[in-house]
């Protein structure tokens, strides 16, 4: 059971570093170059967006961790081609952060383990 809670903290420690990624990677687009945001409006969908994920994936839901995964991943791949300015490289650093995030095995186990885990009181 101690190991359980371990896992679980150290679990939700990560999902809490993806956020803070998710927060920083707001950050980098508003740097010069490309990408960036449209508008305002465009900023605060993101945000909302990540927000949710975030929200999910502390409630170990999966459609939210392959969401993530998928958006990071597609991401790095849609940047790939771009040419390389600093805003661009700076967010390729965070989203492969997010995608190791989202890979590393204790939110793995978190999110996709089927047992049932003890509500952590934080």
């Amino acid at each position: 059971m101690l190991l359980l809670m371990v896992a679980l903290r150290l679990a939700r420690r990560q999902i809490i570093a993806y956020g803070i990624l998710a927060g920083l990677l707001d950050l980098v687009i508003w740097l010069p170059g490309d990408p960036f945001y449209e508008s305002t409006r465009s900023f605060l969908a993101t945000a909302t967006f990540q927000v949710l994920i975030v929200w999910r994936l502390w409630h170990r839901s999966r459609p939210a961790w392959v969401l993530a995964f998928l958006v990071a991943l597609l991401s790095i791949l849609l940047l790939g081609v771009l040419r390389l300015e600093f805003g661009t490289a700076a967010e390729l650093v965070v989203l492969v952060a997010q995608v190791l995030v989202l890979t590393a095995s204790s939110i793995w186990a978190y999110v996709w383990s089927t047992g049932r885990v003890p509500a952590a009181s934080s």
